[in-house]
């Protein structure tokens, strides 16, 4: 009975797997395997990307999606990444070009530079030229109206006493000054400065010495204390005892001893200059005065050397010029 019932089952489940699946033609493909190939071709064309295994069709969407952010993505960094480089070589190449374009502009400006320090050096040279001639022009009319409007002080000398000895065993003679202003303006601390000079008078030495004098005068007049004030066209007198030292006096070289001439004072020179000031100008002015002192000899008649008197009249007396005139005039 059981194996009854169990055929009987067998053959109603053959029954409807036939119905299920009818029988196929050959060389026909089932309907199932051709919605299958169908769909297999349209994942093909719509993923080439994808994998040989089946992939549900949302998460097929999803992926093309992000495939195609990725490349827009990569895209756009090759974009960002060559306008980098492209403006990184465009600045590079700005760059350069200043520079050349410095450099050029920096040896342009040398190049004027060195013209116009050329140019400055000409220029200067001309404007010294022309200065030195304009101060000279200046410094000879500046010269001109102070020579025509200063002071000028004459100096006339007269013995007034006779040439006898000292208390210090030399001589000594008084000698009168006239200082005459012969000049447009008034003359200030006007004042001689005489001095006894035994020698044989060479030029050299007597200038040198007379310039001596005045220096070591100058302290004097600077103090603008002594002198006398005297106006244009007038005259003032000043007496001043000068002496010849008993040193010069006794000296062998300068009476010549040796020559027979022991007896004799040497060759005598008054010699000075008077000093004085201006109100034109800032500079003190002198006049120098040189003279020969000497005696006269009347069985001889000529001048001589003086002899050693305790006393010699100045009537034997007798003042003559020097070689060189009076010195300087300042």
């Amino acid at each position: 009975m059981r194996a009854l019932l169990l055929m009987v089952f067998m053959f109603s489940l053959s029954c409807w797997a036939a119905e299920s699946n009818p029988p196929t033609p050959s060389g026909v493909k089932p309907q199932q395997e051709n919605r299958q190939d169908a769909k297999k071709t349209q994942e093909k064309s719509s993923s080439p990307a994808q994998t040989s295994h089946n992939v549900p069709p949302l998460l097929n969407i999803v992926n093309n999606a992000q495939a195609t952010r990725d490349a827009a993505q990569q895209a756009k960094q090759q974009e960002e990444k060559s306008s980098a480089e492209w403006w990184t070589v465009g600045v590079a190449i700005v760059a350069a070009g200043i520079a050349a374009l410095a450099a050029l502009i920096a040896a342009i400006q040398a190049g004027l530079f060195v013209w116009q320090l050329r140019h400055m050096k000409t220029a200067n040279e001309t404007a010294a030229t022309t200065a030195k001639a304009a101060l000279k022009s200046v410094g000879l009319t500046e010269k001109q109206f102070i020579a025509s409007h200063r002071p000028w002080i004459k100096v006339g000398i007269k013995l007034t006493g006779d040439l006898m000895r000292d208390t210090l065993g030399g001589w000594k003679i008084e000698v009168s000054f006239k200082m005459k202003n012969v000049g447009s303006t008034v003359a200030q601390n006007v004042y001689p400065n005489p001095w006894i000079y035994a020698g044989e008078g060479f030029v050299d030495e007597i200038k040198n010495f007379q310039l001596k004098l005045a220096a070591e005068f100058k302290p004097v007049v600077d103090t603008n204390t002594a002198g006398y004030t005297i106006f244009p066209g007038q005259s003032f007198t000043v007496p001043v005892v000068v002496h010849v030292t008993k040193a010069d006096a006794e000296d062998p070289i300068l009476t010549h001893a040796e020559m027979g001439f022991g007896d004799c004072l040497p060759k005598l020179f008054i010699v000075g200059s008077a000093h004085y000031k201006s109100t034109i100008g800032e500079l003190p002015h002198r006049t120098g005065f040189i003279r020969s002192l000497g005696y006269i000899d009347a069985t001889k008649d000529k001048v001589v050397l003086i002899p050693k008197q305790d006393n010699v009249s100045r009537d034997r007396l007798v003042l003559g010029p020097h070689i060189c005139g009076d010195g300087y005039i300042d």
